[in-house]
């Protein structure tokens, strides 16, 4: 390489080094935009991921179990996912830990946001999400899914298909 090269590649590791939290986690404007932060524009072609759902019709006591999954011989390094209504974009609902899933919190509320705990690439990750007490309405998954730790490849805010959420029919009303 030449020394040109090498100062600009350097240059682009120590900015990201500076640019980066030492916990990890996204920067709290993340939690909106769901982008790790590094001002590198997101890929705008196929994914090389599949972001998958197990039903698309729960009760408001269920939970919906949801997939990231490298299309062989794809991996991949870093996530962030969000359930959010179809109408208000509010992010609704909590996660529960998994293998390769740290939860944070986003706008106030606990567990709502699952990222990666490490990022050592994953063939595949499943996380549990379920919706908020007595909400009813329209989610999508929401995830941006990196290729790599430097997150210099990643996908944006991909979607799953719509979740119907309804009212769960062990509740009776008087």
């Amino acid at each position: 390489m030449t020394s040109v090269t090498n100062k600009a590649a350097l240059w682009c590791a120590l900015v990201h080094v500076v640019l980066s939290r030492p916990d990890g986690l996204p920067w709290p404007d993340s939690c909106e935009s769901l982008s790790p932060g590094n001002n590198v524009p997101p890929q705008t072609g196929p994914m090389p991921f599949e972001l998958s759902i197990d039903d698309n019709k729960i009760t408001w006591d269920g939970c919906i179990y949801i997939t990231i999954k490298g299309q062989e011989p794809e991996q991949f390094a870093g996530f962030m996912v969000q359930a959010r209504d179809n109408k208000t974009g509010a992010v609704v609902g909590y996660f529960r830990e998994a293998d390769d899933v740290k939860l944070m919190n986003c706008f106030g509320k606990p567990e709502n946001t699952a990222i990666n705990i490490n990022y050592l690439p994953k063939d595949e990750v499943i996380m549990r999400w379920f919706p908020d007490n007595r909400y009813t309405g329209i989610v999508h998954i929401y995830a941006t899914i990196a290729k790599d730790y430097m997150e210099q490849v990643y996908w944006l805010k991909q979607r799953t298909k719509p979740i119907k959420v309804t009212r769960s029919k062990d509740v009776f009303y008087e």
